[in-house]
């Protein structure tokens, strides 16, 4: 028993309590007790042997008896007992060594079967999630067929349920996806559309947040006034103050203010000016967005260009007035139709009496050329006559060979007897310009007219008029414009000296020829 390492001492006793044997430290009161003195062990059956004490120690000791019995067959009978005597630190030394072994086993244990663990989460369960993130990280949205996950196991188990949902997830999204797209092409080609209506019928839109005080234009509204998106900030403060033209923003004004007391639909037509300074004329249709207290929150509208159709009407005025001038003059073609035909009456005695009067005067006479220049200028009137009958009746004039320097000469001798001496007459024809085919009386005509323009153009001041006649060659498709092709043609030149034209004058001059010619085209 001494053997035993916890063991420090032991004492056996017969039933009688007498001490048989002791050896080693044992406690002085028996039980626990913290003092123990040291005895010699002695044999066992000899009387002679005594108890040496030894010195006492101061030790924490405890004492356990156990009863010593004799068995044979059935017979047991008792013999004493034995008290073993430990030592409680050793005791407590050995049970906090097996406590220390026993949780270094535990934790020893533990962390095996956490590798165990993490062995089978890293194949069963890390690598199918770590798969599933990376193909939630790297979804695309144009290529959603590629990011299914194909299951590694056909078991029934928690991540496999996951994977499916997550295909199926993916094949839900995909349809969405494509819906959408499908949606999007849709809405961008009205989109296109409505921008390409918008430009081939010249409309754009707008609108205007009250509350914020932001302002949204279509793209061809922009394009319309000349500007491009990036360019306006405030684009309500700017179509207002800058875009409307100034001589209609009051009225503008007011009639917004009217819409905004009356809240009611607005339709109106406005000038702009557009960034090139071009000013355009624009038809717009306003209206109002209420909120739930009946107060306005946004207003939008379009505007249509209706520059182009403005012209058109003014023109179709304009050639509404020319056809009612058209119908006067017809009217008055008509009558001069009728009076031509009475003049013409009177002429016939006066050219037969000239005539008469001609062959009775000598030839060297003053009166036989007084009456040779009365019977021209009643050939003239007869002629003039004739152009009357002409445009009435709506026919075409009588073209034939003529010398222009015969007219001219005429011409100038009838100018040189009604203009003033103020104002000089110089000719210059030439007598080989060639025949030319044209109605003599409108040859006339032109050269009478022109010269009667410079005589009212140098009443005040005078001047010189010069009318010359040259031969001219026309090489190249210069004059092509003009209907005039290569080949020999008569110039006639009327020309002013000593005058100076102002702007003004110019200016007069061209509108009374832009007149002169709409008259010319609407009289045919």
């Amino acid at each position: 028993i001494m053997n035993i390492p916890e063991v420090v001492g032991v004492k056996i006793q017969d039933t009688a309590g007498q001490d048989l044997a002791v050896s080693g430290i044992i406690s002085q009161g028996g039980g626990f007790g913290n003092v123990g003195r040291h005895v010699n062990l002695f044999s066992l059956g000899k009387e002679e042997a005594t108890i040496h004490e030894a010195e006492h120690y101061t030790l924490d000791v405890f004492s356990h008896q156990f009863p010593l019995t004799y068995s044979l067959g059935t017979k047991k009978e008792q013999l004493g007992n034995v008290t073993i005597y430990s030592n409680t630190s050793v005791i407590l030394r050995r049970v906090k060594l097996g406590f220390i072994m026993l949780i270094l086993n535990a934790i020893i244990k533990t962390a095996a079967l956490w590798i165990i663990f993490l062995w089978f989460s890293n194949i069963l369960l890390r690598k199918p999630l770590a798969s599933l993130t990376s193909s939630v990280q790297k979804i695309n949205i144009d290529n959603l067929d590629s990011f299914k996950i194909n299951s590694s196991t056909n078991d029934q188990n928690e991540l496999t349920i996951l994977e499916k949902s997550f295909n199926l997830m993916i094949e839900d999204l995909n349809k969405s996806v494509i819906k959408q797209k499908s949606a999007e092409s849709d809405l961008l080609k009205t989109r296109q559309l409505l921008n390409e209506a918008q430009v081939l019928g010249k409309v754009s839109g707008w609108e205007f947040d009250v509350e914020s005080g932001k302002s949204y234009w279509t793209p061809n509204q922009y394009a319309l006034l000349g500007y491009e998106p990036g360019e306006i900030d405030d684009k309500h403060q700017f179509f207002v103050e800058q875009v409307v033209h100034p001589d209609d923003r009051e009225r503008l004004s007011n009639e917004f203010q009217g819409m905004f007391k009356e809240k009611i639909k607005l339709s109106t037509e406005f000038r702009v000016l557009c960034k090139d300074g071009q000013e355009r004329v624009m038809h717009g249709v306003v209206e109002t967005d209420l909120d739930s207290d009946g107060n306005v929150k946004r207003i939008y509208g379009s505007n249509l260009d209706i520059t182009e159709r403005k012209a058109a009407e003014k023109e179709q005025i304009t050639l509404q007035e020319q056809l009612r001038q058209g119908q006067k003059l017809e009217a008055l073609g008509t009558l001069a139709g009728g009076i031509a035909h009475d003049f013409n009456n009177i002429l016939h005695p006066l050219i037969g009496y000239a005539e008469l009067l001609q062959q009775d005067l000598p030839e060297n006479s003053p009166l036989h050329e007084d009456a040779t220049e009365v019977l021209q200028a009643a050939f003239r009137a007869k002629e003039l006559v004739k152009q009357i009958l002409t445009f009435s009746r709506k026919s075409e004039h009588e073209l034939k060979p003529v010398r222009l320097q015969s007219i001219l000469n005429e011409a100038v001798k009838l100018l040189g007897s009604s203009i003033p001496s103020t104002i000089e007459i110089k000719t210059d024809i030439d007598s080989k310009c060639g025949m030319v085919v044209a109605d003599p009386t409108q040859i006339h005509q032109i050269i009478m007219n022109l010269a009667t323009n410079a005589y009212h153009a140098m009443q005040e001041k005078g001047g010189k008029l010069t009318i010359s006649l040259e031969q001219e060659q026309i090489e190249s498709d210069l004059f092509q414009l003009s209907g005039l092709v290569p080949g020999s043609y008569a110039l006639l030149k009327v020309s002013i000296q000593g005058l100076e034209l102002s702007l003004q004058f110019w200016r007069k001059y061209l509108i009374h020829t832009s007149l002169q010619k709409k008259l010319v085209k609407v009289l045919g």
